[in-house]
């Protein structure tokens, strides 16, 4: 947590609450051996995008709208 915070330049205790409160994650893949700590959420740097618009090879579909309704949520 201390990691993450120094790199976000937040408080300990704030990305602790934010994970507490499923508005923040961190992730980590055990296999990446150099991996950095840092966090994804309402109050990091690091925020959620997606995807959603025209494609030359595909129409729009459902799965668009599911999807923006997901990064919305």
């Amino acid at each position: 947590m201390l990691c993450v915070a120094q790199r976000e330049d937040l408080a300990p205790e704030l990305i602790r609450e934010e994970v507490a409160r499923g508005r923040m994650i961190i992730p980590a893949n055990i296999h990446h051996r150099s991996l950095e700590p840092m966090c994804i959420g309402v109050a990091s740097k690091c925020k959620i995008n997606a995807n959603i618009g025209n494609s030359s090879t595909t129409r729009i579909s459902m799965k668009n709208f599911a999807k923006l309704q997901y990064a919305v949520k």
